[in-house]
């Protein structure tokens, strides 16, 4: 196997646990697998990541099917198609925003403040009719979240894909 598959083989499998794993853990302040999975529930959670990993899962398994034979043209074709999908994905989702702008509507249509518990609103003090936490343990804890995650906009933005 030359070095260049070996890497992209590797990377294909290392992809494929990223896009099926990542819902599943919770790094607080950072991911909130738990609060996703008690707002749509296990079944469709469970639902939705099968359906996530379909498309990196047939990566995957060209990979183990045609690692020591000939592979057809279609499997380096899917491999071609499917990294380049996913690149173009990656810039779409993320970087074009970030360097752009957020659309209009994007902007005017930010979720309300809510906090996910033991962590407070970085909104509530600019916005009229908002309170902040105020409970001591809260205001002193080092650990707060960098962006305020809600259940209700982790699972409006989960739904969008199940």
């Amino acid at each position: 196997m030359h070095p260049i598959e070996f890497a992209l083989s590797v990377l294909l499998c290392l992809q494929f646990l990223v896009v099926t794993l990542h819902d599943w853990l919770n790094i607080p302040g950072y991911t909130h697998g738990r609060q996703v999975q008690a707002t749509v529930g296990r079944r469709k959670f469970l639902l939705a990541t099968g359906i996530n990993s379909i498309f990196p899962g047939i990566a995957v398994a060209f990979v183990f099917l045609y690692r020591t034979s000939p592979k057809p043209a279609y499997v380096t074709t899917y491999w071609f198609l499917y990294c380049a999908v996913t690149v173009a994905s990656a810039i779409a989702m993320w970087y074009i925003p970030y360097f752009v702008g957020a659309s209009q509507p994007s902007r005017t249509s930010t979720p309300p403040c809510t906090p996910a518990p033991g962590t407070c609103c970085p909104r509530a003090a600019t916005t009229p009719g908002r309170t902040c936490c105020t409970s001591a343990s809260t205001r002193s804890s080092s650990r707060r979240s960098r962006w305020p995650a809600s259940s209700a906009s982790a699972a409006r933005g989960f739904s969008l894909w199940v």
